[in-house]
């Protein structure tokens, strides 16, 4: 994929484009930007002006932000000074999402817009969030407010080591402390300025020295402005998974895809993985696994949260939920029961004016298109809701398949979670508890050995391989409860996934239709 450059502020200066917003939560970066802007073109000698509701309109030089004089107070009447000023002026005007639904506001934002245009004069609307009106939206033009970079970020510790060397523990080689400062700085990519500053200033008082720990965990407080998202503990591996050895050897090649040195090999960031199979097969502990595995942290994506009741609210919070995990990447997001979001998709139109497609397609068209390390693992039950484009190559790398384990793998998770139980797995038959648990999944083992080891707690004996035979014949597998889910599963993994396990895909078993219709043609002959 091509990464396009996008256009900075100074560009679309330089162009006469004359009404841009920066969307940013860090309103003074934006106004240094734009200064900074106009200094690299030579155009300090403009008129500079900065309105804010609690200040009204101040009015100075680019390169004078001390000397300014008050021209307006009301908004209506500080975009009119812009509107009749005869000299070229920049405004920069703040967070104006709550009077844009005035119609007085934004008629005089139309007079501005167009009666600047002619004089080289520039609005610039500056704020986290602008939902525009339709007169606005032709005469608006969306500028990118980037996040701090590693090296601005790098800097600013530079300056925060200098500034306390004499209270804090830092090496004492210059080369063992520049890779420290290089490293939380990494950490804190992702970050505004400020959280950046706040997060080190923290390592400072807490630990007396540079923390990476510490630094690492203010990416929380990120994720914790988003209600949509939430970090979830990595306390699950690979080996808590039992099989999964296809999927394991795929997952050991790319253990290094988010390092430089992929980047220099020219490899792309991996886009993420589908986990389709029946419940209860380990598909929510995979992408837990996965997560641990990469040594990344994992968000979950609650789509339930993302809906809401006012217009345009759906769309606006899922596009903070992405922008939230691409500044804390690289990170795994983790997208459960993908097919409850797809639900209303097909019918959206009708149901809710388009909301859910809109939503899903921000969802797709993010996927596709972002360049930031964040993979996506997102898990299914119901395989016959969820449309081909979302999961064909280029959204995701691959389509994996659980099935019910087999005899062996059934041993192997029986081990495993008796080892979690703090129970030596040699002193149980495990082969035997394996060939007694026939199309049970590994949930329902799990099951089986906490309610054998509630039996034996109660009559005060320990655990035995006896209690848990017991318990397996008292439950009744999900896969023979609803037997025809699970075969539909499998005719759909047939032609469209990987098993988890490796080797050959699951061979969709005959029904008993099937089997009437093949003895009546053998009949026949």
């Amino acid at each position: 994929m091509i990464d396009v450059r996008r256009p900075a502020i100074k560009e679309f200066i330089l162009a006469g484009y004359p009404c841009l917003f920066m969307q940013t939560v860090e309103p003074q970066v934006a106004e240094s930007r734009v200064r900074a802007g106009l200094s690299d073109l030579k155009m300090t000698d403009m008129d500079f002006g900065v309105w804010k509701v609690t200040t009204g309109l101040l009015v100075g030089r680019v390169d004078d932000a001390e000397n300014q004089r008050e021209e307006a107070k009301d908004l209506i009447d500080a975009l009119a000074v812009l509107e009749k000023r005869e000299r070229s002026m920049v405004g920069v005007f703040h967070n104006l999402r709550q009077f844009v639904s005035n119609y007085q506001i934004i008629q005089q934002m139309i007079d501005t817009i167009f009666a600047i245009r002619e004089k080289g004069s520039h609005l610039i609307l500056v704020g986290p969030h602008l939902e525009l009106p339709p007169e606005l939206k032709p005469l608006v033009t969306y500028v990118d407010c980037p996040l701090p970079t590693q090296a601005q970020i790098l800097e600013e510790y530079r300056k925060f080591a200098r500034a306390y060397e004499a209270d804090i523990q830092l090496p004492e080689s210059k080369e063992e402390r520049e890779d420290l400062l290089k490293a939380a700085a990494n950490a804190a990519v992702g970050l505004d300025m400020m959280g950046a500053e706040n997060a080190i200033a923290l390592s400072l008082a807490t630990a007396e020295t540079v923390d990476l720990p510490i630094i690492q965990a203010q990416k929380e407080q990120e994720v914790r402005k988003s209600d949509v998202l939430e970090f979830i503990s990595m306390n699950e591996s690979m080996n808590s998974l039992g099989g999964y050895k296809g999927m394991k050897d795929w997952l050991s090649r790319r253990r290094k895809a988010f390092t430089e040195e992929a980047r220099e090999y020219g490899l792309p960031y991996p886009k993420g993985m589908l986990i389709v199979g029946p419940a209860g097969t380990g598909k929510s502990l995979c992408a837990k696994a996965v997560a641990h595995y990469l040594q990344l942290p994992l968000l979950r994506l609650d789509m339930g949260k993302v809906f809401r009741s006012l217009v345009g609210e759906s769309e606006a919070a899922i596009r903070m939920a992405l922008q939230v995990a691409e500044a804390v990447s690289p990170v795994v997001m983790w997208l459960d029961e993908i097919e409850k979001g797809l639900a209303g998709m097909r019918g959206s139109g009708e149901l809710d004016s388009g909301v859910t497609a809109r939503v899903v397609s921000t969802i797709l068209t993010w996927r596709q298109e972002t360049t930031y390390p964040v993979l996506l693992v997102a898990t299914a039950n119901d395989v016959a809701s969820i449309p081909s484009m979302v999961y064909r190559k280029g959204r995701l790398d691959e389509v994996w398949a659980t099935d019910l384990p087999t005899e062996e793998e059934r041993e192997e998770i029986f081990e495993i979670h008796l080892r979690k139980r703090k129970r030596d797995p040699d002193d149980f038959d495990c082969a035997l508890l394996a060939v007694n648990s026939e199309d049970s999944t590994g949930s329902e083992i799990e099951g089986c050995i906490g309610d054998a080891m509630f039996s034996a707690f109660d009559r005060g004996d320990e655990v035995s391989t006896s209690y848990i035979l017991s318990a397996i014949r008292e439950t009744v597998p999900q896969a023979q409860r609803d037997k025809e889910e699970v075969q539909a599963i499998r005719e759909w993994v047939s032609t469209r996934a990987r098993l988890v396990a490796g080797g050959n895909k699951p061979k969709p078993k005959f029904t008993g239709d099937k089997v009437r219709k093949i003895r009546s043609k053998r009949s026949k002959k």
